[in-house]
């Protein structure tokens, strides 16, 4: 198909993704596959699907829960299955601020991420746009603060550097995954390490 596409005066170097189409194959139910640069899509496959192979090509990785997701936070049943979410949070976004003089060190990172699935079916207000959060089967979007703090001192040829972490520095409820695959956190409360570091 590339060679056919240069014959036809295509420069190819131009593009970094391609797409190629197929009739759907008898033997199975496969829809779409993306991976390194390159799409294989079967039959005809919705937008959504074109989407989701696109995203692969790009690194984005399905996420995986425990269970069923149905909304709730804190479940009282642990789950019982692993339940493949899909990459159904549209939107994910990380933020740090960071500040360093003599010897101290402060951070902060914030995580968003606008809602996984709630567990309920698609209704008629369904889309399959890049912006469709399809809210009526997502949790509340989330967002958690993490911090960590640290000094430097240096005593008697000695560094010691003091550190303390805090994770969920709210201590909120959420349901997300980061902007990176790391599947899904499910309101895991506050936690506080103090940590002492020594170089000799």
């Amino acid at each position: 198909a590339q060679n056919a596409a240069k014959a036809a005066g295509w420069d190819l170097t131009k593009y970094s993704r391609y797409v190629f189409a197929f009739p759907a194959p008898r033997a199975c139910n496969l829809i779409g596959f993306g991976a390194g640069n390159t799409v294989f899509l079967f039959g005809t496959p919705t937008t959504r699907t074109i989407d989701h192979e696109l995203g692969h090509t790009f690194g984005l990785n399905h996420a995986w829960g425990d269970g069923a997701i149905t909304g709730g936070f804190f479940p009282d049943q642990p789950p019982s299955v692993k339940f493949d979410l899909d990459h159904d949070q549209r939107l994910s976004g990380v933020a740090s601020v960071v500040y360093s003089s003599r010897g101290l060190y402060v951070s902060a990172t914030g995580i968003y991420g606008s809602g996984l699935t709630n567990g309920n079916d698609p209704d008629s207000t369904y889309g399959t746009g890049l912006f469709d959060f399809n809210k009526s089967i997502k949790v509340d979007p989330s967002f958690i603060l993490n911090a960590s703090a640290g000094y430097t001192l240096v005593a008697g040829g000695v560094v010691l550097r003091p550190q303390l972490y805090v994770d969920n520095v709210f201590d909120k409820k959420y349901l997300l995954k980061g902007a990176f695959f790391s599947g899904a956190s499910v309101g895991r409360p506050r936690t506080v390490q103090l940590r002492m570091n020594v170089g000799l």
